[in-house]
């Protein structure tokens, strides 16, 4: 029988060196369409129908930023966790895990979908949910609505401290207290925002905002969070400890490759998974020094590394086969990158480059017509 570092190889081979084939199903999926049970099935497992509707009912309309329906990413992170046999529970945290955070306009919002999601499905889902739903980002985003077109001057810091307070007025004292922890943490946040910096970076980047700069500081917070939570359920001695872990990895691996080629995008996307890959590192050492080798856990952990690097090879090959001197910024970014990951992982990109060079094949323009 195979050791564990073998097996977990082998089945990151076998689910993410392949791409996945755009049937009429995954196609269906795409635009946006309702699938049949059989359908949602076939992606999912038996029995997920009813947490698939409700996932397609809530995000029906959204779109992700690189150009998908919002519940294409939930289905296939869904289906990752279904065709690596992790079970059920993992099935439902994954495909509903965008669930509350896309729905939410209010922090009021955040906490009735969980409770909703409570009673559709269970404590556990909903606990499982609420975890993985970043509340700083619902705070950021609802303080952004209230905000917008107000300039960044001297006096900004405390009109954002102003507007938290109204929020957390508004959001009635029980609503206020389930989330007293997010509130002061943001508060603290905008307390320590360096307006003359933050305006250095628009300046370099008209698209940068000062909620960029405040969703930046809060999302290794949120990540760290999420750690936490594994902790705390690991020693109470849960045997599903680690879902909200893996449903971030995966989630993050599915981010990679819905990555496009904007420089800033790909510089937020992978600053926020290196920030999650150090923290699992060091979730990965404690469970080391408590005897357990989790398999899920290495198993996604080790192809959130591997795609990592795989994405950023893509898109540099991607960037190469333009030959535009417009990429020029773009290669020299890419290729510093993959430096610094294959040197920090220990990652060969030599067998990578290849395969992704012999799944490359050239358009069909007569098929195009």
């Amino acid at each position: 029988m195979a050791n564990l570092e073998e097996r977990v190889a082998e089945r990151i081979a076998e689910e993410f060196h392949v791409p996945k084939v755009m049937t009429e199903t995954r196609r269906k999926l795409y635009e946006g369409k309702l699938l049949t049970i059989e359908e949602a099935e076939g992606f999912l497992g038996e029995g997920t129908f009813e947490a698939y509707f409700y996932a397609h009912t809530a995000v029906e309309g959204l779109w992700r930023r690189c150009g998908n329906v919002a519940i294409s990413h939930m289905v296939e992170v869904g289906e990752r966790a279904n065709s690596l046999d992790f079970g059920f529970v993992y099935v439902i945290a994954n495909l509903l895990h965008d669930a509350i955070e896309d729905k939410s306009n209010v922090i009021k919002d955040a906490y009735e979908w969980a409770e909703d999601i409570r009673a559709r499905f269970g404590n556990e889902a909903a606990r499982n949910v609420a975890t993985i739903t970043n509340h700083y980002a619902v705070l950021i985003e609802d303080i952004e609505r209230i905000t917008i077109g107000t300039p960044v001057t001297g006096y900004t810091n405390n009109i954002l401290l102003g507007v938290l307070e109204s929020m957390r007025a508004d959001a009635g004292e029980s609503i206020s207290t389930r989330f007293e922890r997010h509130f002061s943490i943001l508060g603290g946040i905008i307390r320590e925002l360096n307006i003359d910096e933050i305006n250095k970076k628009i300046s370099r980047d008209n698209r940068y905002s000062i909620f960029d700069e405040m969703t930046s500081r809060a999302y290794g917070l949120y990540i760290a969070d999420i750690f936490a939570d594994a902790r705390e359920r690991h020693e109470a001695g849960e045997e599903r400890y680690d879902v909200v872990v893996i449903v971030k990895a995966i989630d993050n691996i599915d981010n990679l490759r819905t990555m496009g080629l904007d420089v800033p995008v790909m510089e937020k996307t992978l600053g926020k998974i290196e920030t999650f890959l150090r923290l699992a590192e060091e979730f990965k050492g404690y469970l080391s020094s408590m005897g357990e080798e989790n398999e899920r856990f290495l198993t996604v952990y080790g192809a959130l590394k591997e795609q990592f690097v795989e994405q950023t090879i893509a898109r540099r090959l991607a960037a190469g086969l333009l030959n535009d001197s417009r990429y020029g910024h773009t290669l020299s970014y890419l290729d510093g990158r993959i430096n610094d990951y294959t040197t920090r992982f220990g990652i060969d990109p030599v067998p990578i480059a290849k395969r992704l060079q012999e799944q490359t094949r050239p358009l069909d323009f007569e098929g195009v017509r």
